[in-house]
């Protein structure tokens, strides 16, 4: 609760001094501008140290704890371990890694940002969860024939078929199923 009340609390000074910046007041009958000027200073000031390294580093530690839990799934499949019970911790996982980058989401500063619209923006927001540009087909052919498993697997690829949203196909669609019509591979052959 506290984080959330911090979060809040810079999230509505940031707000409260961009709106002043951008909009400014009706009339200041010629006072000096300094006092908003040094509270939107203090307050933009505080956006990185208290909101978005604390939100990436969250993102980090539940990202590094879904790649062991998928890990461990994927492991099981291959072996002849517990592949129920380690699917149900690779969706958890997954469950908490996407609500930390929901809060990442919204951010979308430095180079997660579009590169057009934003300083440092580097486009790199998509490479980690490209909804709603989702290639549901693409995922499932690239799982069947394990072209994750090539070294130059993320160099070039599409990004509508790797990230979270590709994770999330894996991790909770039926195993029966798969989002290719039956004219292409893997239906079409049957693989």
């Amino acid at each position: 609760m506290h984080t959330n009340r911090s979060w809040g609390l810079v999230a509505g000074l940031a707000l409260v001094a961009v709106g002043q910046t951008f909009f400014g007041c009706a009339d200041t009958g010629g006072k000096d501008d300094a006092p908003v000027d040094s509270v939107t200073r203090q307050a933009l000031a505080q956006v990185g140290p208290g909101v978005v390294i604390p939100a990436l580093e969250r993102f980090r530690t539940d990202a590094v704890a879904l790649d062991a839990a998928v890990t461990a799934w994927r492991d099981a499949a291959d072996g002849d371990g517990d592949v129920a019970g380690t699917l149900v911790d690779a969706q958890d996982a997954y469950a908490t890694a996407m609500s930390s980058w929901q809060q990442v989401e919204v951010l979308q500063v430095g180079p997660a940002a579009s590169s057009l619209t934003a300083v440092a923006g580097a486009d790199q927001r998509d490479l980690v969860y490209s909804w709603p540009t989702v290639n549901r087909c693409l995922v499932d052919q690239q799982t069947v024939v394990r072209e994750w498993e090539g070294d130059a697997f993320f160099t070039g690829r599409r990004v509508d078929a790797v990230g979270l949203d590709a994770l999330e196909v894996l991790l909770f669609s039926p195993a029966t199923e798969n989002g290719c019509p039956p004219s292409t591979e893997p239906n079409k052959s049957g693989a």
